[in-house]
């Protein structure tokens, strides 16, 4: 894998167990210090299913380039294309 990195934003969508990828990138590119706009859409049917979510705060919270939407499905609905727009 080769990333080329611009000025292009990252766009992850992941649910579930999914996010795990999506996390190992997200720490790639804080190892490697990039500056790269990352948004990470992260679906799950209930609260208590957001694994990871303490940590993701915390790198949100260190970082204002990251930023992550934590979606309960189950009250908000699945993402739409217009949200993606």
């Amino acid at each position: 894998f080769n990333l080329q990195l611009n000025d292009n934003p990252i766009l992850f969508f992941a649910s579930g167990m999914g996010v795990t990828p999506a996390l190992a990138f997200l720490k790639y590119l804080l190892e490697i210090e990039a500056n790269s706009i990352f948004y990470l859409d992260y679906s799950v049917q209930t609260e208590e299913n957001f694994i990871w979510r303490i940590e993701l705060q915390q790198i949100v919270k260190n970082h204002k380039n990251i930023h992550v939407k934590f979606r309960n499905a189950h009250l908000e609905g699945f993402i739409t294309p217009e949200e993606i727009h």
